[in-house]
C-alpha cells in the first residue's frame, strides 16, 4: 500500500514543497535497541516501517512500532519575499499528529486531506525547523502499510 504525504509553504503564486532532509528519532515506546537514541534519515513522516526496513533496522516483527512515539524533523531555509502571507499546508498527514515550526506548535488541521496553517509570522529569514510528532497508540499494522499514515 502506497501513502503520500506532503508538505508545502505556498506564498501569492509561488510554492516550495519540503520533501527531501527529513529524520526521525523514537521519542517513547520499546523498540530494539539499534533504534533507540538514533537519528535516523526518512523519505516523509509517516514511513516509518519503510525507512526501517530499507535501513535493515526493522527485525522480523513490526508490531512495536506502532507502540511508540516518533517524532520527524527537517531544516530548511527560508527567505520571505514579501508576496503575502505563507501558509503551511499539510497532506496525507495523521490527524493525531502535532506539527510545531521553530519550536511553536501549530493548531491540529481538520483533517488528513489538507490542513492549513498560517506560518508566516513563526518563519525565520534563515533556516527553519519543521517537527512532526506521531503518537503511540494505533493497533498494529503488517509491515506493508504504517499506522501514521491515513
Amino acid at each position: 500500500m502506497t501513502h503520500s504525504f506532503s508538505a508545502e509553504l505556498t506564498t501569492g503564486f509561488s510554492n516550495r514543497t519540503i520533501s527531501s532532509g527529513w529524520h526521525m528519532r523514537l521519542v517513547e515506546g520499546p523498540a530494539p535497541r539499534r533504534v533507540s537514541g538514533q537519528l535516523i534519515p526518512a523519505s516523509r513522516p509517516g514511513a516509518i516501517t519503510q525507512d526501517l526496513t530499507s535501513l535493515g533496522l526493522l527485525p522480523h516483527s513490526a508490531e512495536w512500532v506502532a507502540q511508540c512515539g516518533w517524532e520527524y524533523s527537517v531544516d530548511f531555509p527560508w527567505r520571505s519575499s514579501g508576496e503575502g502571507r505563507t501558509k503551511l499546508i499539510f497532506r496525507g498527514l495523521a490527524p493525531t499528529a502535532r506539527a510545531s515550526i521553530n519550536g511553536h506548535a501549530l493548531r491540529p488541521g481538520a483533517g488528513p486531506e489538507s490542513a492549513f496553517h498560517d506560518v508566516d509570522a513563526l518563519l525565520l529569514n534563515g533556516i527553519n525547523t519543521l517537527k512532526i510528532m506521531l503518537t503511540p497508540g494505533a493497533p498494529p499494522t503488517p509491515v506493508a502499510t504504517d499506522p501514521f499514515i491515513s
